[in-house]
């Protein structure tokens, strides 16, 4: 009996099994390689929608007269901006002076605005919270005429 098994199996990998098993092997790793290459894909188009409202948002805040004017009009039109995109949630954006001394919304202060999204990528490796920032020059501040 177990000769026979021994047979059986001898059989078994000659007839070309092995090769099925290497060859459903093979395609699942090209398959996670694929998945990998569309999640890195994804989460790229998330910084580029990112990078492209932040230079948008950047442009009209530093021409408006205070913090909290700009701090509202950048989560506002970052919301609008990225509310179309699947793989992007949770937006919040963030201004700040670069100079800690600078608290002061003047013209010539330097600021860094920052978006964070979570970037939901098909492959969880790639997920996550992901921020993008521009430092600028405040064009027109409060004490400007």
């Amino acid at each position: 009996m177990r000769r026979l098994y021994k047979i059986k199996r001898k059989s078994f990998w000659k007839r070309g099994a092995g090769e099925l098993i290497g060859y459903a092997i093979s395609m699942i790793i090209l398959l996670y390689i694929f998945v990998m290459v569309i999640s890195l894909t994804v989460v790229d188009l998330g910084y580029k929608k990112m990078d492209s409202a932040l230079q948008l948002i950047g442009r009209e805040i530093v021409i408006l007269d205070d913090y909290d004017n700009a701090r509202i009009y950048a989560e506002e039109k970052a919301e609008e901006l990225l509310k179309d995109t699947d793989t992007l949630r949770g937006v919040t954006t963030n201004i700040t002076y670069v100079s800690p001394a600078e608290t002061t919304w003047d013209k010539g202060v330097y600021i860094t605005l920052e978006i964070k999204c979570y970037v939901d990528a098909p492959n969880r490796l790639f997920s996550g919270t992901r921020s993008s920032y521009i430092t600028l020059m405040i064009e027109n501040g409060g004490n400007t005429k």
